[in-house]
């Protein structure tokens, strides 16, 4: 029995692991194509004229609420190779904003699926994701998106390596979320993580210790901003 419990854990803090090692990606969906490597926020109106397009290309095996689901598949559309994965967007209490977890676990990376839990269940919650900015809540299921695609290319045995460095090494740890951060650059969502980076630290009614958190474990916002106009920048020069 412990062993079983070691494993799911193992498997459990895998699902919001980024790749150790990044890859540059070249996103070719069409949908929304103004925003991908923008500065420029994501309207609302634009992606509800997008919906029915957002639906057909990305709605395949994806279960979200309807008040969230324009977002959703607005992030979705960075993440081309995620269109036909199954996740599941469900509200939790959770420390976080959000979380993504293994729903199934699979052998076959083909067959695993993902639930990303939303904490739209907590009042006092010092970040609340929905007083964020459309374009800053897209950015964070963006960010979420990331790290399924972590998940989806490595190997079980990866996976397995990686959930125990993860347990052990406070290295691993602090690197996890900043690889997020540059796997969803590279997938041209930067400037919307930089959204609701900057919602975080500048506007939320953060504690000094969650502060400390933040900047011990994430980039703050100039830094991703940085980042992002770097790659932007290096791709305009090939």
């Amino acid at each position: 029995m412990r062993s079983l419990l070691l494993f799911y854990l193992l498997i459990t803090l895998l699902s919001c692991s980024p790749a150790l090692r990044q890859t540059e990606l070249v996103n070719d969906s069409p949908l929304l194509a103004q925003y991908r490597f923008s500065n420029e926020p994501i309207d609302s109106l634009v992606v509800a004229d997008a919906l029915p397009a957002l639906e057909a290309a990305f709605g395949n095996q994806k279960t979200c609420a309807p008040k969230y689901r324009d977002k959703f598949l607005a992030a979705l559309s960075f993440y081309p190779e995620l269109k036909d994965v199954e996740i599941r967007v469900f509200s939790k209490q959770i420390k976080t904003s959000m979380a993504v977890r293994p729903h199934r676990f699979h052998l076959a990376r083909q067959n695993r699926s993902y639930t990303i839990y939303i904490d739209d269940i907590s009042e006092d919650k010092p970040v609340d994701f929905r007083k964020a900015s459309y374009s800053a809540q897209v950015g964070c299921f963006a960010h979420e998106l990331a790290h399924i695609m972590y998940y989806q290319r490595r190997s079980n045995v990866t996976l397995m390596r990686s959930g125990v460095s993860y347990v052990s090494s406070q290295k691993f740890r602090s690197s996890f979320e900043k690889i997020a951060d540059n796997i969803t650059i590279r997938h041209g969502a930067g400037f919307y993580i930089y959204q609701f980076a900057t919602f975080v630290l500048e506007k939320a009614p953060i504690s000094d210790e969650y502060r400390e958190f933040k900047e011990e474990n994430y980039y703050d916002n100039d830094e991703i901003l940085q980042l992002h106009e770097d790659y932007v920048e290096r791709l305009s020069e090939k």
